[in-house]
């Protein structure tokens, strides 16, 4: 017979801080990828172009942190019990 032990769980004060740090980040990526849209219109008569590997982080880590996100916001409510 295995007996698992109840891990300890973080006070709601710290989910809540770890949530609006998630959504803080994922606000910098939208900005960041702001400012590099605005760098591109400004600068399109030069044919400015800031390069494919940032575009490409840039999205990435943005979906990534919208899937975390999600699945923070998705946490608080599903249910956690084991169905035996």
């Amino acid at each position: 017979m295995l007996i698992a032990r109840k891990t300890p769980d973080f006070s709601p004060a710290t989910k809540l801080a770890f949530k609006w740090l998630a959504v803080g980040v994922l606000f910098s990526f939208i900005a960041e990828a702001a400012i590099h849209v605005a760098h591109i219109v400004l600068h399109r008569k030069d044919h400015w172009w800031c390069g494919q590997a940032v575009v490409v982080s840039t999205s990435f880590f943005f979906f990534f942190f919208v899937v975390d996100v999600v699945d923070a916001v998705d946490e608080m409510t599903s249910v956690q019990k084991l169905h035996a």
